[in-house]
């Protein structure tokens, strides 16, 4: 009767647990991040990979910094052929992909820095995703490649 109770209490919701898939998690990391130099109380942008080498697509949902607030943009062309900005609340980052933050497409603005960024000094970032967590990293200051 022991055995029963050892079975049922405690060995059959072991083995349950161990056959019930948690979610699966996106393996995501961040690549050649770079940002623009600028003075404190500017703005700038941060340029970057993504790469999702997981089973599982996701979605980049924010970014932050220590040093400025962060917004996720793309630079887009209007109408009247000047080029703009708008805001994104969300990037798909789907499975086995790459997907690239650079000038003239999609970036993260810095905006209101409270310190100056100087050629070869880096900052830390981190992007917030939907399933994977965070991917906390540090961009180099640099200008145009």
């Amino acid at each position: 009767m022991a055995y029963k109770k050892l079975l049922v209490y405690f060995v059959l919701p072991m083995l349950l647990a161990a056959c019930t898939s948690s979610p699966p998690h996106t393996r995501i990391s961040v690549n050649n991040a770079w940002v623009r130099p600028a003075e404190a109380g500017q703005n700038s942008a941060v340029y970057f990979q993504i790469v999702n080498e997981g089973r599982m697509g996701d979605v980049l949902v924010s970014a932050s910094s220590s040093i400025a607030t962060a917004e996720m943009h793309e630079s887009v062309e209007r109408e009247n052929g000047v080029m703009g900005m708008s805001p994104l609340s969300s990037v798909d980052v789907p499975a086995q992909s790459e997907v690239e933050f650079k000038p003239g497409g999609m970036h993260i603005m810095l905006i209101n820095l409270t310190q100056p960024l100087t050629a070869d000094d880096s900052i830390p970032l981190t992007l917030h995703f939907e399933h994977g967590g965070k991917a906390v990293f540090e961009a180099e200051v640099r200008s145009l490649p």
